[in-house]
């Protein structure tokens, strides 16, 4: 078979490797530019389906007003009268990142503008998801004339129906997808209701909270001072799409993280070893995220809540504390959960399937989220991770999954077999009868043969074009900086280069990493490759290899220089390759 360009069913060139030329880590690579037509910059925005001029957009700050959103003027006036008319108000979050800073955002606005307001966040294997009727219970008990429900209430029909015969008025914000008909309430403010014309879709809870906030500013003709550094930590660890209204928002957001006044944010980044440094996509998903979700993963989120609000620096460091201690029995949970989970996948031969369906009756139902995402990282197919529900009889879990089987519409065909089910296209939650499990696998199973074909379960790695050695410069980092920052649905730049030769290869980490010294055309240059000494075939002094990278700027004793970060690597099947001055 010799290496050729075809269009993949979206027209894109797809570069299919021979046998030979399979990287260390992924089988294919999928270069989506290889004429390379346009400048750079062009390039990278075109691959993401953006234009300069859309760019230019964003760079401005590109908003809308949050009245193109159904229900927000009755949303707006029903808040309006409760602070007026000094009404209790409850908050109403979810237990994820996303909902607790869209609930504290919410908590210090609306106390800013002299609001009775309090707060309730569900816990995780005590209440469920999203608000039902023990929740509208325990607002009614609160003594509450309004509940605003934050990142969560779009489907939640049985509370609203129950706070309508209680008499309590329920306004309603959330971003998930609309599945069934609206909830009874005085407003649901949502960009993802059916009969939205809001242009973006792509908007956190905490950005829909934000927008409710703006629009009461803009009802009262107040300033306003957003707090970008809270909308940044929840559109980063929901992972939305880091485009549009979210790109300028997280843009200044981590800047606002880096410069915050919070004494909770200023001691979670002590404890992650991030306090005076630059705050990156990265820092929020990676360190910042993670010791936010786990207060609502595995204990409660009203820690992770009391550290976003707290203004006593002995409170806040405490419980940041505890948060990375949370997150490190977290780590170990998902590490004991994905040993087993591997060992049913071999033990029963199910990578013989497309889609993967576990139970693990013991496993912590706040980690099966993060065991399934593992899963489909490592083995490039839709998973579902169930364990044991709180109530007798009932299993319930999360789903992750791949590009081409939207999970949420998977679920809607099989919503017989659940009691519950909800998220979105690449994730989802649900739950069903323990009865119901062998019938509701089989149909997922079914849909995954029928969806998915064999041929794409082989790792692909997206890659925007080829480069030359040349242009790993100082100019081609100024491009890279001034699209940041990247994130889901925006990816940082993938790069491939033909025909390197190795002058060295050096291990590192006690032989866990990689690092080479490559030449091409006379140009020197230096890779990193996390994780590459374990993967069997190291290269050698005077190979000849393909790599794929991203870029980064690197420090090291005083010397800056520019480094390749490698993706996957490869011997090099080019003939000119043989020759340094190809």
């Amino acid at each position: 078979m010799s290496s050729q360009l075809f269009l993949d069913i979206k027209g894109k060139a797809l570069y299919i490797a021979k046998r030979s030329e399979v990287g260390m880590f992924y089988e294919r690579w999928h270069i989506r530019s290889p004429a390379r037509d346009g400048e750079l910059v062009d390039v990278l925005l075109r691959n993401r389906g953006i234009t300069r001029e859309e760019f230019r957009q964003w760079w401005r700050g590109k908003s809308y007003s949050p009245f193109q959103m159904q229900d927000m003027e009755k949303a707006v006036s029903r808040v309006l009268k409760a602070v007026r008319e000094g009404e209790r108000i409850v908050l109403f979050g979810d237990y994820d990142a996303d909902g607790i800073t869209g609930t504290a955002l919410l908590w210090e606005f609306l106390k800013g503008i002299g609001a009775d307001v309090c707060y309730l966040l569900p816990h995780r294997v005590l209440d469920g998801y999203g608000i039902r009727p023990g929740g509208i219970k325990q607002a009614q008990r609160m003594g509450a004339d309004l509940v605003i429900t934050v990142d969560n209430g779009i489907s939640s029909l049985e509370a609203a129906r129950l706070a309508e015969r209680l008499g309590i008025d329920l306004v309603i914000t959330d971003h998930h997808l609309q599945e069934g008909p609206l909830p009874p309430a005085e407003a649901v403010v949502d960009p993802n209701r059916r009969d939205d014309d809001y242009p973006f879709k792509g908007l956190s809870g905490v950005g829909v909270a934000y927008k409710l906030a703006l629009a009461l500013v803009e009802a009262l003709g107040r300033s306003f001072d957003p707090p970008l550094d809270l909308i940044a930590l929840g559109t980063v660890a929901d992972m939305v799409p880091l485009v549009d209204e979210n790109w300028w928002m997280v843009r200044k957001g981590l800047k606002a993280i880096a410069a915050t006044k919070r004494p909770g944010l200023q001691k979670l980044l002590e404890v992650t070893g991030n306090l005076n440094k630059v705050i990156t996509v990265t820092t929020v998903g990676f360190h910042l995220g993670p010791r936010l979700n786990v207060a609502g993963r595995i204990y409660t989120p009203d820690m992770a809540f009391k550290l976003l609000v707290s203004r006593n620096s002995g409170e806040a460091a405490r419980i940041a504390r505890e948060l990375n201690r949370l997150n490190e029995a977290r780590q170990r949970m998902v590490e004991r959960g994905l040993a087993e989970a591997e060992a049913i996948i071999e033990e029963r031969n199910m990578l013989e399937e497309r889609m993967l369906v576990l139970l693990g009756e013991d496993w912590h139902i706040g980690v099966v989220g993060l065991i399934a995402q593992k899963l489909v990282e490592r083995y490039n197919r839709p998973v579902l991770v169930l364990t044991r529900a709180p109530e007798e009889g009932v299993l319930t879990g999360s789903a992750r999954s791949v590009h081409g089987f939207p999970i949420t519409d998977v679920l809607a065909r099989l919503s017989d077999y659940l009691l519950t089910f909800g998220g979105h296209e690449l994730a989802a939650g649900c739950s069903l009868q323990k009865e119901a499990f062998e019938p509701f696998r089989a149909g997922l199973l079914s849909a995954a043969r029928e969806l998915l074909p064999e041929e794409d379960l082989g790792p692909t790695l997206e890659v925007d074009c080829f480069v030359e050695p040349e242009e790993i410069n100082p100019d081609t980092m100024k491009i890279l900086k001034a699209l940041e920052p990247f994130g889901h649905g925006y990816p940082p730049p993938m790069f491939a280069m033909r025909g390197c030769r190795v002058v060295d290869a050096r291990p590192m980490g006690r032989g866990k990493h990689l690092r080479l010294y490559l030449e091409k055309r006379g140009y020197g240059m230096e890779a990193v490759g996390w994780g590459f000494g374990e993967e069997g075939w190291v290269p050698r002094r005077g190979d000849f290899v393909d790599v794929a990278f991203s870029l980064e700027e690197h420090s090291w004793r005083g010397r800056e220089t520019i480094r390749l970060v490698l993706e996957d690597i490869r011997k090099s099947s080019r003939p000119e390759a043989r020759s340094p001055k190809s």
